[in-house]
């Protein structure tokens, strides 16, 4: 037998950052199948034509992958929907035309549950959700005169969040830590111009706890150091295993 010709060129559809790639073969019988893809409800592009065979037991080719890149913008989950246009059969083993999607991938990572295949008109879906980069903790720098605490988290149904009062007064709304204490590099808040000479109160507060209170089992908050105006307070290492608030003194001249 002939080999299999080659693969046409990729299509590339729409333009974004996402990369949405499906792998995609037919059953042929007078004529290729065509289809449509859509994301969410939205149609990407036209119409769109399969040429390459696909492996049978009634077509022994090898599958040859055609591939459709469907660029976007695809945070979060979205589901596809592949709609088989122009389904034929012609009443015997070998006149039947078929459509398949071999696999599917987002920006290189392949989708579990991605592969279809449409063996009569209309549409088939699968879902994926596009991978997050992690997440890399910020470092606030803040002038000599700030309050900087060094943070980590157990996170568990969420993250960690804090609020910090100096003499009382709480400094702004809840914040989320992001920095796992497991991975050894705290995350450093900044609290700049909050602190003048004398003596300060410091309250560092866990108000959404979850889960045990054994470390490492449940949402909890560590203070791994702290400074004040460029001195080392005496207030790590702390580890605040349920809701409360931590207490420390610093001085400054």
């Amino acid at each position: 037998a002939p080999p299999a010709p080659p693969a046409p060129a990729t299509t590339v559809v729409g333009t974004g950052a996402d990369t949405l790639a499906l792998s995609v073969s037919e059953d042929a019988y007078l004529g290729n199948a065509q289809f449509t893809v859509s994301v969410n409800g939205v149609q990407q592009g036209g119409v769109l034509t399969a040429v390459m065979a696909n492996a049978t037991p009634n077509i022994p080719l090898p599958a040859q992958s055609q591939v459709f890149d469907f660029k976007g913008s695809f945070a979060g989950t979205n589901l596809v929907t592949v709609t088989f246009l122009n389904d034929l059969y012609g009443g015997w083993n070998v006149g039947d035309r078929n459509l398949y999607v071999l696999g599917a991938t987002i920006n290189g990572t392949a989708i579990a549950g991605g592969a279809l295949t449409e063996q009569s008109g209309g549409p088939q879906s699968f879902s994926f959700t596009e991978p997050t980069a992690p997440i890399t903790p910020a470092t606030t720098s803040a002038p000599a005169t700030a309050l900087v605490l060094n943070l980590s988290e157990d996170a568990y149904l969420g993250n960690a969040q804090f609020t910090v009062a100096v003499d009382g007064t709480q400094l702004g709304a809840a914040q989320a830590v992001t920095a796992l204490h497991s991975a050894g590099t705290p995350q450093a808040f900044g609290f700049p111009g909050v602190l003048t000479s004398g003596t300060h109160d410091i309250a560092v507060s866990l108000v959404n706890a979850t889960g045990s209170t054994a470390p490492g089992s449940g949402q909890h908050l560590y203070i791994d150091a702290a400074t004040a105006g460029g001195i080392v307070a005496a207030a790590a290492p702390f580890a605040l295993l349920s809701n409360g608030t931590h207490h420390f003194s610093v001085v400054l001249p």
